[in-house]
């Protein structure tokens, strides 16, 4: 509860409590015996679910408070401390439940030294001068040595701006590295490397960067007409993929893409950011508990304006349109919330270059076990400005992802029954690719063949969304 109020505090920015909430933790820490290891690790995973899983970069910070005089140290600043607490907190989380114990169970109380048989007199003189064990603190908490993940270098395809986003928020990631780069613009290539680190290969061709020692893992950020080859072949080259959304130009092309990864058995997944937010993670873990019901109906949608008319977008032969660039959200949260769609229907726009410039989708969704059909309503465009939030409403009450949606840091859950709304604000860290980077890590390391988050039936899905909402708006706009 301590952790919690800190975290809350430290998003609000009011941190003139934290140094008694923590005080209030540790306390509770110290009163608990060392043997009750597991009912411990209970207990904090009961009080603290909703602190984000830790990552290896709140490391540091941990050990710097664990070992020095935690709370009476000025040298570190009340944030910090909150964000240590909070990382312990997370030792929770399945795959550090081991650390949990080590960090905790195996806490160490030393209030004086052992006491030494006193050697007769006579000996004394000729016996050397034992070191005097350090006396510590009573109530000292120490953190043993982390294992360091295994390392993951990484080679990107494509140098442009979402490249660059990706290889920001790779320097944070424990155990992951930008090995090499290429793109089939030279200049590009060298610019990137140079400004995301000197080890960086600008590699002359995309074999050689597959062939750069340490490349495990492949990042597709080119334009959409490319990512299905690109993904292929790095599979056959037995590089695991992460590619970005839309998938491929159509359901066919992903169907490709996939058997490939079957047939190399190697990781495939498509860069769907949205559902390894924090915020999102909490929202999910409160409504799929059956905070507000079961969910029914989705909203979303977002529009720009002002966009470049040169923009690769609108582009047909580079798989532009409104529905690949920007409905791929959409379509994300209609399947990820009410399942596939048994049908779509769509209405649009087609732009003077061939593309479309605006669409909204309607789809219809079967629950298993439930009687009626789900629907969503999704819209999409590059020439109207339109509010970029999210509607999910349930059998009990609703919730809203605040704009912009697709990078959610804050929720509103509005139950039906006049129970006051509960406020979400959970920020993201180190940019929006941080946190699906380091899952992808995770199944790098785990020798997965996909994600149990963003799966391959789920990128299937959301195509088949993209596909019928194409055929049905340009069928309407043709006739």
């Amino acid at each position: 509860k301590a952790t919690v109020s800190v975290l809350n505090c430290c998003r609000s920015s009011t941190m003139s409590r934290v140094a008694d909430l923590v005080a209030d933790l540790l306390a509770t820490l110290n009163g608990l015996d060392v043997g009750l290891g597991d009912a411990f690790e209970a207990w904090v995973k009961t009080q603290l679910s909703s602190v984000e899983e830790l990552h290896g970069s709140d490391l540091d910070i941990v050990k710097e408070c664990l070992e020095s005089d935690f709370l009476a140290d000025r040298a570190l600043s009340l944030p910090k401390k909150a964000r240590a607490i909070g990382a312990i907190a997370t030792f929770v989380q399945p795959r550090q439940r081991d650390a949990l114990r080590a960090l905790l169970c195996q806490r160490r109380l030393r209030d004086a030294p052992a006491a030494r048989e006193e050697p007769p007199p006579a000996k004394r003189q000729k016996q050397e001068q034992l070191p005097q064990p350090k006396r510590e603190p009573p109530n000292t908490i120490y953190m043993p040595e982390a294992e360091p993940p295994a390392p993951v270098g990484w080679g990107v395809v494509g140098c442009g701006a979402v490249a660059h986003r990706f290889a920001r928020s790779l320097q944070h990631v424990p155990g992951a590295f930008l090995a090499a780069a290429w793109s089939r613009r030279p200049a590009s290539v060298a610019a990137f490397a140079a400004e995301h680190g000197g080890g960086v290969v600008a590699a002359a061709s995309f074999e050689e960067m597959l062939n750069v020692e340490g490349v495990a893992a492949v990042y597709v950020a080119t334009l959409p007409d490319s990512h299905a080859a690109y993904s292929m072949a790095a599979l056959r080259a037995g590089k695991a993929v992460l590619c970005e959304k839309p998938s491929a130009p159509s359901g066919d092309e992903l169907e490709q893409v996939l058997a490939v990864a079957r047939a190399e058995r190697v990781l495939w997944m498509e860069a769907m950011k949205v559902p390894f937010y924090p915020l999102y993670k909490e929202l999910a873990r409160r409504l799929r508990g059956g905070d507000i019901g079961r969910v029914r109906f989705v909203r979303a949608g977002s529009s720009l304006t002002g966009v470049d008319p040169d923009h690769p977008s609108f582009r047909p032969d580079l798989a532009g349109g409104a529905l690949l660039s920007i409905g791929v959200y959409g379509a994300f949260l209609a399947t990820d919330w009410l399942g596939p769609a048994a049908a779509v229907d769509a209405a649009g726009r087609v732009g003077p270059s061939g593309v479309d410039v605006f669409a909204a989708v309607q789809t219809t969704h079967r629950l298993p076990g439930e009687a009626g059909d789900a629907q969503a309503q999704t819209y999409c465009g590059l020439d109207l400005l339109g509010p970029g939030e999210a509607v999910l409403a349930a059998t009990g009450g609703y919730a809203r992802i605040h704009e912009p949606w697709w990078n959610p840091t804050r929720a509103t859950i509005q139950p039906a029954d006049g129970a006051p709304a509960v406020e979400l604000e959970l920020p993201s860290q180190h940019g929006g690719l941080y946190h699906e980077i380091v899952h992808f890590c995770d199944l790098v390391r785990a020798g997965c063949l996909e994600s149990d988050v963003v799966s391959h039936r789920r990128s299937l899905e959301i195509m088949e969304v993209l596909d019928g909402a194409k055929a049905s708006a340009f069928k309407r706009e043709r006739s």
